[in-house]
């Protein structure tokens, strides 16, 4: 279905919601558009100055995006 086509058929959705409904979407759409501020913890931190240290010395070197999809991937499936 084409973006077009949703546009309309929430139109129509929407035209004949209950207030509950519409409320409770409004609720919905309106926290996936207000930024969040993302931070990050100090143990998070020190693992990327830790990482950014391997990378820098040349004892970490940095993977293609595919390799290290397919590794993320395998790992995930072996859980």
């Amino acid at each position: 279905m084409t973006t077009k086509a949703r546009r309309e058929e929430l139109k129509v959705y929407f035209t004949g919601a209950n207030d509950k409904k519409v409320n409770a979407l409004y609720d919905l759409l309106e926290g996936e558009f207000k930024e969040r501020p993302f931070t990050l913890s100090e143990d998070q931190l020190n693992i990327l100055e830790e990482r950014r240290g391997d990378y820098q010395s040349g004892e970490a070197t940095p993977k293609p995006w595919q390799e290290a999809h397919d590794k993320i991937t395998n790992e995930k499936n072996n859980i």
